[in-house]
């Protein structure tokens, strides 16, 4: 009974270490708003062993690592609206950094959302003055317009010239 506790810790710890591997945001489409959790059109999101689907939540248990694959099968405990079940699904990585979730008869790719925390290289490189604001509306360039033509001012076909059927003048070059 001593050494009961210290390993039941050692496997909690991993347990946690398993799931957190998959902690993200991810589209559910490629055009879903990365901002809208859990509901349709917007993301899925995995967070401290709960999955937050649409309109569902599950919390991540038992989780067994697959041989030789980067990816975990776990005991999904859900609940919505509608109740509460239980099923098992395999998450694995992506190879994109995505994720791939397999459900009983259905497999599902979701790309990873970017992290709104995360720093970006491009933006961050670019000196402070230069990313502010215009000062004046008079910095402001308005984009161009496109000009169409009403259909008075298009030539109508009698008045074109036939291009293909006109011969070209010849010069004294052209003799030689």
């Amino acid at each position: 009974m001593h050494n009961a506790f210290p390993a039941a810790a050692v496997i909690l710890m991993a347990a946690t270490a398993v799931s957190a591997e998959f902690d993200g945001i991810y589209r559910q489409a490629a055009d879903s708003d990365c901002s809208l959790v859990g509901v349709d059109g917007g993301a899925l999101k995995i967070e401290k062993d709960v999955f937050y689907g649409v309109d569902s939540t599950c919390n991540m248990t038992d989780p067994v690592p697959v041989n030789d694959m980067d990816a975990v099968l776990y005991t999904m405990r859900c609940s919505s609206e509608d109740g509460a079940w239980t099923a098992r699904a395999m998450m694995v990585h992506g190879a994109d950094s995505g994720l791939i979730m397999v459900w009983d008869g259905y497999a599902f790719k979701y790309d990873s959302c970017p992290d709104p925390d995360a720093s970006n290289p491009v933006t961050d490189s670019i000196p402070v003055e230069a990313q502010a604001a215009p000062e004046a509306e008079s910095d402001i360039v308005e984009p161009a317009k496109a000009v169409v033509p009403d259909e008075e001012s298009v030539p109508r076909e009698s008045e074109t010239p036939d291009v293909l059927t006109e011969e070209p003048e010849k010069t004294e070059s052209d003799a030689g």
